[in-house]
C-alpha cells in the first residue's frame, strides 16, 4: 500500500526522481545496475507500487488499484490490458507503458534505480506525473546481462540471436533423455517445467537470458549456463521441437535432450490400455491436407490395437525405437509408428507418426 509521505521520505523520493529523470529518455542513461532488456522480460512476473500489475502471456497484463486517494488510475477489479517497454541504450532505465481497458490516456511510467538479486530485477523506482514511487517485484524479471569477454562478448562463430518466435513461446513439461553422462547435465528421466519467452529460458527457479546462434544456425537458440548449454530448437511447423543439452558453445559433444513425453508400460513391445493426446507439429509434404499443424487428436490403445480418428489399427511389430500399428482403409494401408524412448528405468511415448497413402506423413508430438 502507498502511504502518505512525510517530509523525510518525500525528500528521499525526490532524490529518486532526479535519478530516474537523468536515467530515462536519452541514450546516455543513468548508469549502474541494469534493468530488463525488453518487454518480454516482464512475462509471468508482477509489480506492486500502489496498483498491482501482473504481466501474463505475450504483452498482456491485468491492472488492479483499489487504494483510496491513489495518484494512479483506479480499477476496482483486475482489468485487462497490454504493455510495452523501451529501455535506454545501456538498460539502466526505460519507459513502461500500460494500456488498460477503460483507462485513458495510457499510464506511462519512467522506471530506473533497479535492484537485482541473482540476475533478476527485484525492485525499482517509478516516476509518474513528476513524482517517484518505489515498486516491488514478484516472480522473475531477468535483468539485461552484458556479454562477457572480448570480441563483443561472443565466442568464435557466435552471434546474438533474434527473439524466439511467438509460436515457440510458452510453458512446457519436458522429460530428459540422456545420451552422454555428465555431472553438470540433468539426471536421466528428470522431468522439468520450462517457460520460453522471447529472450529467456525459465526453469527450476532460474532464468537464462540473451541466447546466441552458433555458426549461422538460426534453428536453435543457445542459452549458456556455465559448463552446459540449453538449446531450444524450432520444429518444422514452427513450435518447440526439443531442448538439446550440449557442452559450452563451440565445444564438441551432446549430452541429451528434453522432450515432451508420457511414461508407459510395454508388454512384448506393445502398449497397454490407455488414451494419449497428440498434437501435429509437422507435415510432409507441406501441402498435405488430412491434418493441420496444431490439430489435436487422441490415440487409444488396447491389448494389441490402436484406435485413432475412427480407424482401428492392429499391432504389427516393435523395435528399440517404435511400436508399429497398421490398418487397411479401402485399398490403402495406413500406418502409425509410436515413438518409444527409455530414460532411467522407464519407457516413454514421445511421438506418433501417422503415415497415409500418397507418401504423406503427419508427425504428432505427445502432449504430457
Amino acid at each position: 500500500m502507498l502511504k502518505r509521505l512525510g517530509s523525510i521520505l518525500l525528500s528521499s523520493l525526490l532524490g529518486l526522481t532526479t535519478f530516474v529523470m537523468s536515467g530515462c529518455g536519452g541514450d546516455s542513461g543513468g548508469g549502474g545496475t541494469t534493468g530488463p532488456a525488453a518487454g518480454s522480460s516482464f512475462a509471468g512476473a508482477g509489480i506492486s507500487f500502489n496498483p498491482t500489475v501482473n504481466f501474463t502471456s505475450g504483452n498482456n497484463l491485468t491492472y488492479l488499484n483499489t487504494e483510496a486517494g491513489s495518484p494512479f488510475p483506479a480499477a476496482a477489479t483486475a482489468t485487462n490490458g497490454t504493455y510495452t517497454y523501451t529501455p535506454n541504450a545501456n538498460y539502466s532505465a526505460g519507459t513502461l507503458t500500460l494500456t488498460v481497458d477503460g483507462i485513458t490516456p495510457a499510464i506511462v511510467l519512467e522506471i530506473g534505480n533497479f535492484t537485482q538479486t541473482g540476475g533478476n530485477v527485484t525492485g525499482f523506482a517509478i516516476r509518474y506525473n513528476g513524482l517517484s514511487y518505489p515498486a516491488t517485484v514478484t516472480g522473475s524479471i531477468p535483468a539485461y546481462q552484458a556479454p562477457s569477454g572480448g570480441g563483443g562478448g561472443l565466442g568464435a562463430g557466435q552471434t546474438n540471436a533474434t527473439d524466439i518466435p511467438s509460436s515457440m513461446r510458452g510453458t512446457y513439461q519436458l522429460t530428459y533423455f540422456q545420451e552422454e553422462s555428465n555431472a553438470s547435465a540433468p539426471a536421466d528421466g528428470a522431468t522439468t517445467t520450462f517457460t520460453i519467452n522471447a529472450r529467456t529460458l525459465v526453469f527450476n527457479g532460474r532464468t537464462l537470458s540473451n541466447p546466441v546462434f552458433y555458426q549461422g544456425n538460426q534453428y536453435e537458440w543457445l542459452f549458456k549456463d556455465g559448463g552446459i548449454t540449453y538449446a531450444a530448437s524450432i520444429s518444422p511447423g514452427g513450435g518447440l521441437n526439443e531442448i538439446n543439452i550440449y557442452p559450452p558453445v563451440g565445444t564438441a559433444g551432446f549430452y541429451g535432450q528434453y522432450r515432451e513425453a508420457v511414461a508407459v508400460t510395454l508388454t512384448s513391445g506393445k502398449l497397454g490400455s490407455g488414451t494419449f493426446t497428440g498434437k501435429v507439429s509437422s507435415i510432409y509434404p507441406a501441402n498435405a491436407t488430412a491434418y493441420a499443424v496444431d490439430d489435436t487428436k487422441t490415440f487409444t490403445f488396447g491389448a494389441a490395437t490402436l484406435d485413432f480418428d475412427g480407424v482401428t489399427y492392429a499391432f504389427v511389430d516393435s523395435n528399440e525405437f517404435t511400436a508399429n500399428y497398421s490398418a487397411t482403409v479401402g485399398v490403402d494401408t495406413y500406418i502409425v509408428r509410436v515413438g518409444i524412448n527409455t530414460a532411467g528405468s522407464g519407457s516413454y511415448i514421445t511421438y506418433f507418426n501417422v503415415e497415409r497413402p500418397a507418401s504423406t506423413s503427419y508427425f504428432f508430438k505427445v502432449v504430457p
